[in-house]
């Protein structure tokens, strides 16, 4: 987990960790919705609850992935959970 929020703190945008394939970053649903996850041991399933925001530290608007990924700069921790309780 503090190599991914080390990683997080270093990264020019959201862009830099998608390419880590290793944290497999991914949007939620549901009650969720606007919120991602990285995972921090897909065998555990402990993931890193994020939510991307703008450069204004609002909640992104955006519906094209891939623009919101290269423009966010800033995101806020929620918790870490475990997806199988």
């Amino acid at each position: 987990m503090h190599a991914l929020i080390n990683l997080l703190e270093n990264a020019e945008t959201l862009n830099d960790i998608n390419a880590m394939q290793i944290y497999n970053l991914h949007h939620l649903l549901g009650k969720r919705k606007g919120e991602y996850a990285l995972d921090l041991g897909r065998r555990l399933g402990y993931r890193l609850i994020i939510t991307p925001l703008d450069d204004n530290g609002n909640k992104w608007k955006e519906k094209d992935i891939n623009v919101m990924y290269k423009s966010t700069k800033i995101v806020l921790i929620l918790e870490v959970s475990n997806h199988y309780e």
